[in-house]
């Protein structure tokens, strides 16, 4: 099928309002901030190992979302260099 320039225009349009996984990523990070302001005030049996995992998830989350945003950059800075 031979698509017209606006059917093509169209689909490039809803392809970037996508989300794309690596995208998700980095909202994992807020997640885990809001996650811990609604919690971190939370008392009880058992609750402040729950809230130290949760601080620890956050973190590694973080330097995921992190490491994640760098390789990006660094392959974005390549593609740039070839083109």
């Amino acid at each position: 099928k031979v698509l017209t320039e606006r059917e093509k225009k169209a689909k490039v349009s809803l392809n970037s309002l996508l989300i794309k996984p690596v995208q998700r990523i980095c909202k994992y990070p807020l997640l885990f901030r809001e996650l811990l302001k609604h919690t971190s005030n939370l008392k009880g049996k058992g609750i402040d190992d729950h809230i130290k995992e949760l601080e620890h998830s956050a973190r590694v989350v973080e330097e995921l979302a992190a490491n994640v945003d760098q390789i990006v950059g660094e392959s974005e800075s390549s593609e740039t260099l070839i083109d």
